[in-house]
């Protein structure tokens, strides 16, 4: 019979291995840009992240939309300047058709 102090793990152990079951291993991201240099731009701010990234591009708010809907990514980049709309009220029509993942609002513009 062991005792509760045999089989409980240092507290550095339980930690290590609680880390590893939360760490994503790939992580689906939408981008939605019109700026053909979008995408690239992602992976190269994300070149040294700890994890393996899909990124999908679309360059309008219809089709960003569409695929937000489709519900297969785990976070959105969102430009606020679009070819039919704004980021923004993207966000909005996303949150209102039940989107619960994370929307990130980007803006190449200092306002």
């Amino acid at each position: 019979m062991h005792r509760a102090m045999d089989i409980v793990r240092p507290a550095e152990q339980q930690h290590e291995s609680t880390r590893r079951l939360t760490e994503p291993r790939v992580v689906r991201i939408l981008m939605v840009d019109d700026d053909p240099q979008a995408g690239a731009l992602i992976e190269m701010a994300l070149a040294d992240a700890r994890f393996e990234r899909e990124v999908e591009v679309v360059s309008t708010a219809t089709a960003g939309l569409e695929r937000i809907k489709a519900d297969e990514h785990d976070i959105f980049l969102i430009d606020q300047q679009l070819p039919d709309g704004t980021g923004l009220q993207l966000i909005r029509d996303a949150k209102a058709s039940g989107a619960s993942k994370p929307l990130i609002l980007l803006t190449g513009y200092g306002s």
